[in-house]
């Protein structure tokens, strides 16, 4: 559970794409920063995509409370084992 709430919610995609009308889509919209274009054929082009950092429709996915949860609950059980084994740690 933790790798899912702690991943990289933005990670670049990659498209193929044949279509011009898809590609001007891509590039033209407003919740989508293309970063790469590449094209290994002519009639071919590969595109590298994130979605803006404003646009906030696209972590909705992610809870705050429970990554916090999540994430510091595992911290406690390790100061409770460093606790118990005193100064013995950091020999």
């Amino acid at each position: 559970m933790w790798g899912k709430c702690a991943r990289n919610q933005n990670k670049t995609k990659k498209h193929h794409l044949t279509s011009v009308k898809v590609l001007y889509e891509l590039l033209t919209s407003l919740g989508t920063d293309v970063t790469n274009l590449i094209f290994p054929k002519d009639d071919v082009v590969r595109v590298y995509w994130k979605h803006s950092e404003d646009n906030k429709t696209a972590w909705l996915n992610v809870n705050v409370a429970v990554v916090a949860y999540v994430t510091t609950q595992p911290r406690l059980n390790i100061y409770e084992y460093l606790s118990e084994l005193g100064g013995l740690f950091l020999m």
